[in-house]
């Protein structure tokens, strides 16, 4: 075999073993430690100015700001992610971030956790758990391996965090994910935006997510720590 013809099996078996993702979140990927990832960031993070101004703006009523959005991530994947940090390609490093992703939420308190008491309840009830995320959770608690619960972009209203969701399944795709639903469109607080403007949005998000993912260190949480 051709070298060129081994390098292509190579990447194509490395492909295999991704996450296909929306263009706009593809497009932050490649320019990941590149000079050009700038010019995408501050294109894509001024559409959050836009989210934050709208539902600041007179057409809505002042709403508590108690909401967050959240991310669970699987360990199996991140591997130590924060630890890794140091020695991977840019690139690769927001990949595999992207693709330990398995559920995107929005709540207050302590919300994300109510996923993994209800993952407790089925494996000590015997169970059958009723929906993928919860599988999955049990799956990597069979594996003797930790969920990461991952909160940002706190102290928003409950429409800004639910429009803050969409735009993140909008970038990671519901194929890729165990969210049953895409969340609620922009569009249910009047804000009109289409599918690109979603992902663009959501790419940005994920991109500050995994800042502070690396910032804060890792922590996966078995059934005995619920």
């Amino acid at each position: 075999m051709v070298l060129s013809q081994l390098t292509g099996s190579i990447l194509t078996n490395i492909n295999k073993n991704h996450k296909s993702y929306s263009p706009e979140l593809e497009l932050l990927l490649s320019k990941h430690g590149t000079p050009d990832l700038a010019s995408i960031l501050l294109k894509y993070d001024s559409l959050e100015d836009q989210l934050t101004l709208h539902f600041q703006s007179k057409h809505h009523l002042p709403a508590p700001k108690t909401c967050f959005t959240y991310l669970l991530l699987n360990s199996q994947v991140t591997q130590g992610l924060p630890k890794r940090q140091h020695v991977m390609d840019p690139c690769a490093l927001f990949r595999t971030f992207l693709d330990a992703v398995f559920y995107v939420g929005k709540g207050t308190n302590a919300r994300p956790y109510a996923h993994l008491h209800e993952a407790k309840v089925c494996l000590e009830k015997n169970l059958r758990p009723k929906n993928e995320k919860t599988r999955k959770i049990l799956s990597l608690w069979n594996d003797n391996c930790g969920v990461i619960c991952l909160s940002a972009f706190r102290n928003v209203s409950s429409e800004e965090a639910l429009g803050r969701e969409s735009a993140m399944i909008s970038a990671l795709r519901l194929d890729n994910l165990t969210n049953e639903i895409a969340g609620a469109s922009t569009t249910r607080g009047g804000l009109k935006w289409g599918e690109k403007q979603r992902a663009q949005l959501g790419s940005s998000l994920l991109f500050r997510a995994l800042r502070i993912h690396l910032s804060e260190g890792e922590r996966p949480l078995l059934h005995t720590d619920v």
